[in-house]
């Protein structure tokens, strides 16, 4: 069914328009609020970046006085010069994505919208210790695809009811997380356990996930995977969940809450 934007047609479909109030505040649409509101990350992901954080603290603990790691579980460890590896860079690309995922709508609870991110990290050593190291991670994400933003039309039907008629659209975006964290676990010389988590923003060609939510969004993750060192790079796969709202800014805050899947790649 196509909706031009000189008129509607609202055929068999119109038993999934929404019942409007006239007498209401501007519009008649104030009391059409999304359900609930998710102004702060969600508990997973607050439990993932604590998670670094217990990490991050286990390590220091292991390292004590030593100047470089040494053999575990018949591991060979690489010495460390902190003066050397704290200036250098790396930069490593990743890619997440996740579909079925719930959106709150003025229809009620869905799960038709899917999210996919593409982000470039640079990559900098803080701290090497027995089991593991703890990195900088800012990374720039040029590239957020956000489907089943819900938009809203004002239809009048023959026998002078008013209602909304809701259609999807996807949103497009660029974001930047500046502040990231990557806590490594070594299981081997090759493999290893990553956890980490940051926090940022993103801006969108269009207002996500309702027309009165912001195009300017706050991003915050927490994520965890294993890699495999080769001679070609670092190879990692993991999972990801990722928190996108606009931090109350907006008319309406709903937030989107996405499980996603993500490959990563750094030389």
């Amino acid at each position: 069914m196509y909706y031009g934007s000189h008129g509607l047609q609202i055929t068999a479909r119109r038993s999934i328009a929404l019942s409007v109030k006239t007498d209401t505040a501007p519009g008649g649409i104030e009391f059409l609020r999304l359900i609930g509101t998710s102004n702060v990350v969600v508990r997973h992901v607050k439990f993932s970046v604590i998670f670094v954080a217990a990490a991050v603290a286990i390590l220091s603990a292991q390292s004590g006085a030593q100047a470089a790691r040494g053999e575990v579980c018949g591991v060979p460890a690489p010495a460390v010069d902190s003066g050397a590896v704290s200036r250098r860079w790396s930069i490593g690309g990743w890619f997440a994505g996740g579909t079925h995922e719930p959106i709150k709508t003025r229809e009620g609870h869905k799960e038709d919208r899917a999210l996919f991110l593409a982000g470039i990290s640079a990559s900098q050593l803080l701290g090497r210790w027995r089991f593991g190291e703890l990195r900088y991670v800012p990374t720039l994400v040029p590239a957020v695809i956000a489907t089943a933003n819900r938009e809203y039309e004002r239809v009048v039907y023959d026998g002078g009811g008013v209602g909304l008629l809701p259609y999807k659209k996807t949103a497009f975006g660029v974001g930047l997380i500046p502040i990231a964290a990557e806590a490594t676990l070594h299981l081997s010389d090759r493999t290893g356990i990553v956890l980490g988590g940051g926090g940022g923003a993103a801006y969108f060609n269009r207002r996500i996930p309702d027309p009165d939510e912001t195009r300017f969004n706050f991003l915050a993750d927490g994520h965890t995977g294993v890699y495999v060192h080769s001679s070609a790079g670092t190879l990692t796969l993991g999972f990801r969940l990722q928190h996108i709202s606009n931090g109350d800014t907006g008319r309406v805050n709903p937030g989107l809450d996405t499980r996603m899947l993500y490959v990563g790649f750094n030389r």
